[in-house]
């Protein structure tokens, strides 16, 4: 029933059933688990003039396919559950694409004056995106940086469709009174600090400064400290032997996670489970009030400023790269949409 209202993932399945891969008397046969839901949950949203039970075994049959340690006649995780059916659904999708360009690079290729598409067809990766990428696809990006030369050491992305959010809580591990959805929001982006965290450019900038100072200097070699850019495969700690270059730089890191692309459907999983001083699985208690409308952009990538969201962010402009920056903007351009809609009421708390 809550995807049937979802308006965005109703029309979703209608554009993976209206496109050219496959004929609609093949739908049947190729897109089984599609077609049964997509059925569904329009009698879902139907208006009736009395009470009826509809049958999911209509769906149940063609996702045991996809999921075969899937036990479908036991209460299962919600959770766990939509990930299974959001996952089934781009199998069966991706086993009917066809691609217009053979080569993965005409595939993922930015738009360019050079790109030449086929007429009448959408750019292939345009194509690709709109049809694999669902309404609940989001893009959660983590940023490692160094506090001491305001480097960036490390940038990661992870694709969700269910953003999984920990409910701040008290000293007795219990939901905190009052708390909120932004209140999750913010704890799941704070900024962290890393202590003693070895970044290998303040190791380089440290040593390319030691060795200039000594009173031989090799300049070819403190040049190609000073110009290294491959830290992870470099030889540079071998370039003056090892018996000169044993000390370590210990430098403070922060790390952040940040949304770099909004989903059109923000699904939100709220971890209650946790685990007791005495090692057993218990659920917080409490509850957590949602808003009528929630903005995203605070917690989006790029978009942090100092004193505003949750904190210093370690994708500020000020104090950290450009291009990394300039990637995430790109990320947020495809899907800029940091306003949602929860539905419900402002009073209305989530279980």
């Amino acid at each position: 029933q809550a995807l049937a209202s979802c308006d965005h993932f109703v029309s979703s399945l209608d554009d993976l059933l209206g496109s050219d891969d496959v004929l609609p008397e093949e739908q049947s046969e190729r897109m089984p688990l599609i077609l049964a839901l997509s059925s569904l949950l329009k009698d879902l949203s139907r208006v009736r003039d009395q009470k009826i039970v509809l049958n999911p075994e209509s769906v149940m049959h063609p996702l045991s396919c996809y999921v075969s340690h899937f036990n479908l006649t036991r209460q299962q995780d919600a959770s766990e559950a939509f990930v299974h059916l959001l996952t089934s659904l781009r199998d069966e999708f991706s086993h009917c694409y066809v691609p217009y360009k053979s080569s993965l690079a005409d595939i993922t290729m930015f738009h360019s004056k050079v790109y030449k598409q086929r007429e009448g067809n959408q750019p292939e990766c345009k194509r690709w995106k709109q049809n694999i990428f669902g309404p609940f696809d989001g893009t959660i990006g983590s940023t490692l940086s160094c506090r001491n030369c305001s480097s960036v050491l490390s940038l990661d992305f992870e694709n969700f469709h269910c953003l999984p959010l920990s409910p701040v809580a008290d000293i007795n591990g219990d939901i905190i009174n009052g708390c909120s959805l932004v209140d999750c929001l913010k704890h799941f982006t704070v900024l962290e600090h890393l202590d003693n965290y070895r970044c290998d450019h303040c190791w380089h900038n440290a040593a390319s400064k030691y060795f200039s100072l000594q009173s031989e200097v090799d300049e070819e070699k403190v040049n190609k400290l000073r110009t290294c850019v491959d830290y992870d495969s470099c030889n540079c700690k071998h370039l003056f032997g090892p018996e000169k270059t044993t000390w370590s730089v210990s430098s403070k890191a922060t790390k952040q996670l940040a949304i770099t692309r909004c989903p059109k459907i923000l699904c939100i999983h709220l971890l209650r489970a946790s685990i007791s001083f005495d090692g057993e699985l218990v659920k917080r208690q409490g509850h957590v009030s949602f808003p009528l409308l929630l903005n995203l952009s605070p917690f989006a990538g790029g978009t942090f400023t100092t004193g505003q969201g949750p904190g210093p962010s370690a994708m500020n402009v000020q104090r950290y790269d450009t291009p990394s920056l300039q990637f995430y903007r790109q990320l947020n351009a495809h899907m800029p949409i940091n306003m949602l809609t929860t539905g419900g009421n402002s009073s209305s708390q989530a279980p």
